[in-house]
């Protein structure tokens, strides 16, 4: 169960994540586009297919928060089998591809916060994982963070 003293933090994160994502979209549609438009439309569908991917895959366990619900279940295949946070990893993809298709700074500056406020969400998010699920760690071994190939 989510004990009470987390919800504060949580919220905090998810708040964060949200901000980022905000300061990633909107600094690339201030400025428009002026990389590589098409290129990047390509690696935001690749993130949005993984984002779709990941959420059909949690089913009834996905949630907002960084803390897995009652109904969560430790999933070790399909996205998760290649990330332990598929979903993260479509964010990080996804705001690659707009950081490409407006090729500017901000809005790579933007990006860079995206990254590093879901590693901190991810690493917190893991520790309550932990406590959930006692396989966590083995899958936590081979399974990358974000993105990769399963170490065996």
């Amino acid at each position: 169960m989510t004990e009470p003293s987390h919800r504060p933090v949580a919220n905090a994160l998810v708040a964060a994540q949200f901000s980022a994502l905000f300061g990633v979209v909107a600094t690339a549609w201030v400025s428009g586009p002026a990389g590589w438009p098409w290129v990047g439309v390509v690696v935001v569908l690749a993130g949005l297919g993984l984002a779709v991917w990941g959420a059909r895959a949690l089913g009834p366990g996905l949630t907002a928060l960084p803390i897995p619900n009652e109904r969560a279940v430790l999933r070790t295949d399909g996205p998760f089998g290649w990330s332990r946070h598929p979903i993260y990893a479509a964010l990080i993809v996804s705001g690659a591809g707009v950081v490409v298709w407006s090729g500017r700074w901000p809005t790579l500056l933007a990006w860079v916060v995206l990254v590093g406020v879901l590693r901190i969400k991810s690493g917190w998010e893991e520790a309550r994982l932990r406590e959930r699920f006692p396989d966590y760690d083995a899958y936590a071994a081979v399974t990358p963070r974000f993105l990769g190939v399963r170490r065996r």
